[in-house]
């Protein structure tokens, strides 16, 4: 059952609009184009670690051999489970009542009850996790070091385009591309924070950041 819905027509369209077709039936009820959807919070995390060319595809052998009865959540034991492991997401170790942050962020499943429909919320509480969490701005940093090593010159529309390339594997539009490349040249122009800061590399790395942040990149078309 699951291999025919999987392979149906229906459910591989696109969410393209279609004007003929929404002044038919503009509810969609007859499903003549996919319904857009948010990633989960698996997708999303794997999807920054792709960018970043860190995400490791292989499952690993333990990730919670370091925390002895701290697993159980029962024990004195105070290590802290640990979520910068660079596998993907459905091999971390999930824990009642001590979740990785990116999980109890973006809506997973409640692990001490069966849930049939995880809740969808768009709330101001991730935006600021994309903002601010560690993981996220390593994997920015990753991403634009990747991209800067990537493209054929360090022309700032250049790079966008190799950016938007490896982000939404598509090159993007000039129209999308210019406040990207207008956005860095302004950030390139700051004072750097140390000596030892690249202005390029930190303007690029803010950059990804932002488009980590997008509705483009959140959201499954």
């Amino acid at each position: 059952l699951v291999r025919t819905i999987a392979l149906s027509r229906t459910f591989r369209m696109s969410s393209a609009h279609d004007e003929i077709a929404h002044t038919v039936d503009p509810e969609n009820a007859l499903l003549w184009r996919a319904n857009r959807r948010r990633l989960d919070p698996e997708a999303l995390r794997d999807s920054m670690l792709a960018a970043a060319g860190t995400l490791d595809l292989k499952p690993m052998d333990s990730t919670v051999w370091y925390l002895g009865d701290q697993a159980t959540a029962v024990g004195a034991n105070t290590n802290r489970r640990r979520t910068d492991f660079p596998c993907r997401s459905v091999y971390l170790p999930v824990i009642r009542n001590d979740l990785p942050e990116i999980f109890d962020v973006f809506n997973f499943a409640d692990p001490q009850a069966g849930t049939g429909m995880r809740p969808n919320t768009m709330v101001a509480t991730q935006g600021l996790f994309l903002m601010n969490d560690e993981s996220v701005v390593s994997a920015a940093q990753q991403t634009a070091r990747r991209i800067l090593e990537d493209a054929p010159s360090q022309d700032p529309d250049v790079v966008a385009t190799v950016l938007f390339r490896m982000l939404f594997q598509d090159e993007g539009s000039e129209q999308l591309r210019e406040p990207v490349v207008h956005y860095v040249l302004k950030v390139q122009q700051l004072p750097a924070e140390t000596e030892e800061t690249d202005p390029n590399h930190n303007a690029w790395t803010l950059a990804v950041q932002a488009l980590f942040a997008s509705s483009r990149f959140q959201i499954l078309e």
